[in-house]
């Protein structure tokens, strides 16, 4: 099983410099190794990701991982259902869906902070033939959200792109 979860971090910025977007794209690995989720960015990413998106100038594209040495999010986001063949070199915790949702929330919601962030759309095991649902939701709901759509799928990866905006105060 190879559970793919792609995003695009959207900036509010349109004289956004490169090294200004190199200095975000540090600081989105940062946050990552803070929240235990494994991230790649850019060109490190699968190509047919970034062929579905046209014009990504203002944003950095991004693909989640189960931690910084894997290539799939299989483990990080499946459901409970017990174990998970994957052809990595690492097993899957036992951590339950809601804790590795609640990284992942917490790891969005710090992203969402920084300065220049708009919003983050993130696409779970899409694959390009395939219709899926869009939902609009706050980070803050993101666990929760989530843990609904797994129940509802029968515990099974939902297939989703979802659209977090960055919440005004």
């Amino acid at each position: 099983m190879s559970l793919k979860v792609f995003g695009v971090f959207h900036i509010d910025n349109s004289a956004i410099t490169v090294d200004e977007i190199v200095r975000i794209s540090f600081s989105m690995v940062q946050k990552a190794i803070k929240k235990n989720v494994g991230i790649k960015l850019g060109g490190s990413i699968t190509q047919s990701f970034l062929d579905r998106y046209e014009n990504i100038s203002q944003a950095i594209p991004f693909e989640l991982t189960d931690n910084l040495m894997e290539e799939s999010a299989s483990c990080l986001f499946s459901g409970d259902v017990g174990s998970v063949k994957t052809n990595s070199i690492h097993m899957c915790t036992n951590e339950s869906l809601e804790s590795r949702m609640f990284h992942v929330q917490n790891f969005l919601g710090e992203l969402l902070k920084i300065k220049e962030a708009k919003k983050i759309v993130l696409d779970i095991n899409t694959k390009e033939e395939v219709f899926f649902e869009t939902i609009k939701i706050s980070v803050e709901n993101y666990c929760k959200a989530m843990l609904e759509l797994y129940e509802k799928n029968n515990n099974m990866t939902p297939v989703m792109r979802i659209v977090l905006k960055k919440t005004i105060i």
